[in-house]
């Protein structure tokens, strides 16, 4: 069976081959070899330059354990997702096309509203350029770029938060008390509204069936996620900021990198921004049918706010938290380099 899936694997490789643009065969690689084989690939190309990389696993998991994964001009573009093969197209966008989505709200909270009203996905697709997500949307670019000029214009119910001005240890603690807490108070309430109203509507309305299953997958995925979080990587970022501060030995660090733990973070945010885009792709953008009842109107309305909650929280952490743990812990390390060279 080994054999037979093997030879599928290259058949259907060596049929996706012909292409005008370069191609990286991954399917016969061991994963380190995988690793190096994109590093070398990626590292090699050229501003609006593109490659196709073929792989008989998602290619996101390799793309997160090379260097080049802490870059914000890699842009993917999935033409296949399996189950057999992955055909990804990743483009290195041009240095002048701008920050990333996910840098500008770091930069302005404010401007997340206007990238929410355009979908541009400023969390789990935030390394993408404006220029580029535009593009990809086939959005005027111009009038979006004109609607950030004038922000200062778009009514605010008070003062702009500025989360990348806060300490490490602050905004950790921020992200459990807004965020986690959030959803373990409305975790239990939500299921049994999605019981309810998919045991008396699901006959007339299908989709709601589905919906009931992304969001047991959802709930399931995020308490696993958020436990990690709260057991092992937020602890770790507040001994980080600490070490910094002198306040700990750099003995009791655990990790040789942190990239390790941001790594499976990440994986685990695209799979729930991909499970929330499904669930609002099932319900049409979350429309109620005509004649709703209260409890129907009450799940969605609940099922969006934890859309938004999710997308803050995932842009605090993927455009936030996580580049300036890496940025402190690079900085801890290059230190004591410094010091035991002297």
């Amino acid at each position: 069976k080994k054999t037979e899936k093997k030879l599928r694997i290259v058949q259907m490789a060596a049929s996706w081959v012909n292409t005008s643009v370069d191609t990286m065969d991954l399917t016969m690689l061991k994963m380190k070899q995988q690793q190096n084989e994109m590093s070398k690939r990626l590292s090699d190309l050229m501003q609006g330059e593109a490659v196709i990389i073929l792989s008989n696993q998602d290619p996101q998991f390799i793309y997160l354990k090379v260097p080049q994964a802490n870059e914000a001009y890699f842009s993917w573009e999935y033409l296949e997702k399996g189950p057999v093969l992955w055909k990804v197209v990743v483009r290195k966008n041009r240095v002048d096309e701008g920050p990333s989505l996910g840098e500008l709200v770091a930069s302005d909270i404010r401007i997340a509203d206007i990238f929410l009203k355009y979908c541009l996905d400023f969390c789990c697709g935030g390394k993408k350029s404006l220029a580029f997500a535009c593009k990809e949307k086939q959005l005027d670019l111009n009038k979006i770029e004109s609607e950030l000029k004038h922000l200062d214009q778009i009514k605010q119910s008070g003062k702009a938060v500025q989360y990348n001005r806060w300490k490490l240890d602050f905004l950790v603690d921020y992200i459990f008390n807004e965020h986690h807490l959030y959803w373990y108070n409305e975790e239990n309430a939500i299921a049994e509204l999605m019981t309810k109203v998919v045991n008396h509507h699901g006959k007339n309305y299908p989709m709601l069936y589905s919906l009931g299953q992304l969001f047991e997958t959802l709930k399931a995925e995020l308490n696993v996620h958020f436990k990690i979080e709260e057991q092992v990587l937020f602890p770790y970022i507040k001994e980080l900021a600490k070490l910094k501060d002198n306040l700990i030995e750099k003995e009791r660090m655990v990790f040789i990198t942190i990239a390790n733990p941001i790594q499976m973070m990440e994986i685990d945010h695209e799979a729930a921004g991909a499970l929330l885009a499904e669930m609002r792709k099932v319900t049409d953008g979350y429309e109620l049918p005509k004649r709703a009842c209260n409890s129907f109107q009450l799940l969605f309305h609940k099922l969006q706010n934890l859309e938004s909650d999710l997308h803050q929280h995932i842009h605090l952490e993927n455009n936030i938290l996580f580049p300036k743990a890496l940025l402190l812990q690079n900085e801890i390390l290059k230190n004591e380099t410094k010091k035991i060279n002297t």
